[in-house]
């Protein structure tokens, strides 16, 4: 992992999300339909990802891990908050970024956390180049992987890599809610 920059712009995001709660879990495939999700006490909002439509909740590993479907689909929920699509849309210029994945925010509560595990699919492994732009978040919360634990506040930007073993913990007071996006760069 590895710190950017500061962005001190996150308020307006913050206020869009809490005047749309019932966008939280709209699509709730990534913690409702895998086993033992590591990811089971987060909720999420979904901007950007693979056309839901094509969603089997009999076979979810499949819905990450096809190499031959788009997953560059906005969802309509991503039309409704303005102000992060204008952030995604600045971080693509200024991170030099080719072609952006699949976009999503994650709330994960106080106490609570992400277990440790390595994301594996074809849409992990093609979008290679991870941001983490985090919106609410202070020192008590961390994001971990190889024995390092990374600390922010709000308004970081972090770049990372997902493809080994990491994990999330939020032992403070306030839920931790980031704003991830999986890209490729250009090289």
């Amino acid at each position: 992992m590895r710190f950017i920059r500061h962005i001190s712009a996150t308020q307006p995001i913050l206020d869009e999300l809490d005047n749309q709660p019932e966008l939280w879990n709209f699509y709730n495939f990534r913690t409702q339909f895998y086993p033992n999700s590591p990811h089971r006490y987060v909720s999420d909002i979904w901007l950007r990802y693979r056309d839901y439509a094509d969603f089997n909740k009999d076979d979810p590993v499949e819905f990450g891990n096809n190499p031959d479907a788009n997953y560059e689909n906005w969802y309509g929920i991503a039309y409704l908050l303005p102000h992060v699509m204008q952030m995604i849309h600045n971080l693509v210029i200024t991170e030099n970024i080719e072609r952006l994945g699949g976009c999503l925010i994650t709330k994960i509560p106080p106490g609570k956390m992400v277990y440790p595990h390595v994301d594996k699919s074809y849409h992990a492994e093609f979008y290679k180049d991870k941001y983490l732009l985090l919106l609410q978040g202070d020192i008590q919360q961390a994001f971990c992987f190889d024995g390092e634990m990374h600390k922010g506040n709000a308004g970081d930007l972090f770049w990372f890599e997902n493809q080994s073993e990491h994990w999330v913990e939020n032992n403070s007071d306030i839920p931790r809610i980031s704003l991830l996006i999986a890209a490729r760069n250009k090289e």
